[in-house]
């Protein structure tokens, strides 16, 4: 597969790190190929430690309590990738965009289009880049917002945001 191809490549050339916005939602994120995708990311936070993994998932506060999802967010944090969840009601639109930046070299966007077709473009425009790593900060400082954070850094002492739908993630 193309889009494989391409993503490992980028992988394989990030040496600090891989920051990215999950965006498509949790209905998407259940399709084989979506699993197959966040697979790619696990195996290789996995297999190098010494880049930094970050993904932001942009959710409803409904999408987080999902077992599936509760499931694709331990999975990611399980291989040390450092692991958010968001609630995409609550934040600048502009912000909810799917990407992956790789050490700030290159991005890759995710464009949701008519049924399951997703339109992946890669880019090394600076411009672009720049905008995207912006928006990826925000998103960053958002989660230490314990009223917008379902999962992660605005978090108790055992790393899951004091938030009712969050709380009810420690109890499953």
């Amino acid at each position: 597969d193309e889009e494989f191809g391409l993503i490992s490549e980028a992988l394989n050339s990030a040496l600090k790190e891989v920051r990215a916005v999950a965006a498509l939602g949790y209905e998407k994120w259940q399709l084989p190929q979506w699993f197959d995708y966040f697979g790619w990311y696990i195996d290789h936070a996995r297999l190098h430690p010494e880049i930094k993994h970050t993904r932001i998932f942009l959710l409803t506060k409904d999408d987080v309590l999902e077992p599936g999802m509760i499931q694709i967010l331990k999975h990611h944090e399980s291989a040390g990738i450092s692991t958010y969840a968001v609630d995409i009601e609550k934040i600048d639109k502009r912000l909810a965009r799917a990407v992956v930046l790789f050490d700030d070299k290159l991005l890759v966007q995710h464009v949701e289009r008519v049924g399951t077709h997703v339109e992946v473009t890669f880019t090394d425009e600076n411009d672009e880049i720049k905008l995207a790593s912006q928006h990826f900060q925000s998103l960053i400082r958002v989660c230490e917002d314990k009223t917008v954070c379902l999962y992660g850094q605005a978090s108790n002492t055992e790393g899951i945001c004091t938030s009712v739908a969050a709380t009810r993630l420690v109890d499953s």
